[in-house]
């Protein structure tokens, strides 16, 4: 009768393979080699090393971790996984951090045994276990209170945590720009085949010595594998975010003047549309234009023009006291500012307090028709949105008040739908403070 072998992880039928002059297993699905083999056939399944496995052995298999959880999610179902395939007492991954300290940063474990969990190891390990670990050693003790001078580590730490057998296998990660440790025998190695250490799995037995089988420590070892390419996934698809924040933020952001463009300011617009049409709460604008910009540009230049827009962004940005408030580099020369919660007279004031933190910044300007110093015309448009208006007609609504502020003289705040006026301080939605932006360097 001919057996299959199987591969432990997918299933799937193992092809005999030779490597450096001896006979192993390889799986076309996974990829890789095998260590060990599972029969088709339970009860008379023999490992690739020829050790007969009694019919008590359970069945090599592990769920494959989703690709899609985060790196806390892959070591949790991965311990999970060992601890109930293997019916140990205990179950932690320890990860090398960037410090160098390696810490246990995942258990699974049985009661009542101590928790290794956030303990710092690196105190009890030495530099030959490190080069051990880097090189790909698996470490197996069937019981710890009989050492072996050649392979027993961290006597210390299985002492304090009851251990009585444990396996200690690495997690490794390819590397080409790691360098091996001092006295590595794998020094002189190409740097294509150098691996840095990410971290380890370390299996405990508290309640009594334990054989481990041959198996076992291949199952541990291909699942070794397997983790570590889901943890380089997780890198690459927290990477693959930051960069795609990065963007963006760059695409919401005036390059010029560094505050939020047109772009964002629609989307925040139509957000706090909806905020405060639930809330029943007014939303106000206000759209501001520089004086007599065209005339800057052609008496100063370009380079000074944009200068001028700079600071009139950085002041714009300093002169809101709130969070939800918000302005934006409509286009041009043109500012619009969000006023979330925020009624007329509010929005006057703060109108105000712009206009005037204008003037402050003494810029010269091209034209004395109104001042000797740059300034804006500012329109105020309020609404409390709701089904019978539209977050379009408000904008519009400024853009005509903006447009009556130009024709009465410039310099000036005007609200669409009354003739100018100057509100009173007991009128004010915002408290009376003006702020000095920061300088610009």
């Amino acid at each position: 009768m001919t057996v299959e072998h199987r591969c432990p992880l997918c299933n799937s039928p193992l092809w005999p393979h030779v490597r450096s002059g001896h006979l192993t297993w390889f799986c076309r699905h996974c990829e890789q080699e095998v260590p060990y083999s599972v029969e088709e056939n339970q009860s008379e399944r023999v490992e690739s090393y020829g050790t007969k496995l009694t019919p008590q052995t359970p069945q090599l298999s592990t769920p494959p971790v989703p690709q899609t959880f985060s790196l806390k999610e892959i070591l949790q179902t991965t311990i999970n996984g060992i601890a109930q395939f293997l019916q140990a007492d205990r179950v932690v991954i320890a990860q090398m951090m960037p410090s160098g300290e390696m810490t246990v940063v995942e258990e699974w474990r049985q009661r009542p045994w101590k928790t290794l969990l956030h303990c710092h190891i690196s105190h009890f390990v030495s530099l030959a276990n490190l080069q051990a670990w880097q090189q790909g050693d698996i470490e197996a003790i069937a019981d710890v209170s009989q050492p072996d001078p050649q392979t027993s580590t961290m006597m210390a730490l299985d002492s304090l945590f009851d251990v009585k057998a444990k396996i200690i296998v690495p997690i490794r990660q390819r590397d080409p720009q790691a360098k091996p440790m001092h006295g590595s025998s794998h020094s002189s190695h190409s740097s294509k085949k150098t691996h840095s250490l990410w971290g380890l799995i370390m299996v405990h037995q508290c309640s009594s010595p334990r054989q481990w089988t041959s198996s076992e420590l291949g199952f541990l070892s291909l699942l070794s594998t397997q983790l570590i390419i889901s943890i380089q996934q997780d890198h690459f698809y927290q990477h693959l975010n930051q960069i795609n924040q990065k963007l963006e933020e760059i695409s919401f952001q005036d390059r010029l003047t560094q505050i939020p463009n047109r772009h964002y300011f629609e989307h925040y617009f139509n957000q706090e549309w909806r905020r405060m049409a639930r809330e029943k709460q007014p939303l106000s604008l206000i759209l501001c234009d520089v004086d007599f910009f065209k005339a800057y540009n052609d008496t100063f230049g370009h380079v000074q023009g944009d200068r001028c827009l700079q600071e009139l962004a950085h002041t714009l940005k300093y002169t809101l006291n709130r969070p939800g408030d918000m302005v934006s580099r409509y286009g041009g020369e043109k500012f619009v500012i969000i006023l979330p919660n925020t009624k007329v007279s509010g929005a006057v004031h703060v109108a105000e307090q712009i206009r005037t933190a204008i003037q402050q910044l003494k810029m010269p300007a091209a034209t004395e028709q109104v001042n000797k110093y740059v300034t804006i015309s500012l329109g105020v448009s309020t609404v409390i949105p709701s089904p019978q208006t539209s977050a379009r007609q408000l904008l519009n609504d400024a853009d005509k008040a903006l447009y009556k502020a130009k024709e009465k003289g410039r310099d000036q705040v005007f609200f669409r739908g009354q003739e100018q006026f100057n509100p009173s301080p007991q009128l004010n939605h915002h408290q009376p403070t003006l702020m000095t932006a920061p300088v610009i360097e």
